[in-house]
């Protein structure tokens, strides 16, 4: 977990836009409208953590409980079947 962490040699390097491909496109598809220590997230999250300046950023909307957190719940597309629309767009292009 200590890689993970803000400012560790890990995530600086991961971070490095000079390591990072050109070519790529990147996606992220963030879980908000919970309580994620303080912030907006999804429970587990922060959703100004997951969201990158040069991607392609989603938001998925919902709640959590005491038991069930947004980060897991979105997968469930019978729950959340827009998570499984941007999937599938994304994967079929332009």
């Amino acid at each position: 977990c200590g890689d993970m962490a803000a400012g560790s040699v890990f995530m600086s390097k991961l971070n490095d836009p000079a390591g990072q491909p050109k070519q790529v496109k990147v996606y992220t598809i963030t879980g908000t409208g919970c309580n994620t220590r303080g912030l907006d997230g999804d429970g587990i999250v922060a959703a100004a953590s997951s969201r990158l300046s040069f991607a392609r950023n989603y938001d998925i909307n919902g709640t959590c409980t005491l038991f069930q957190l947004l980060h897991g719940e979105m997968l469930d597309i019978s729950k959340f079947p827009e998570t499984y629309e941007i999937v599938k767009e994304i994967l079929q292009g332009p």
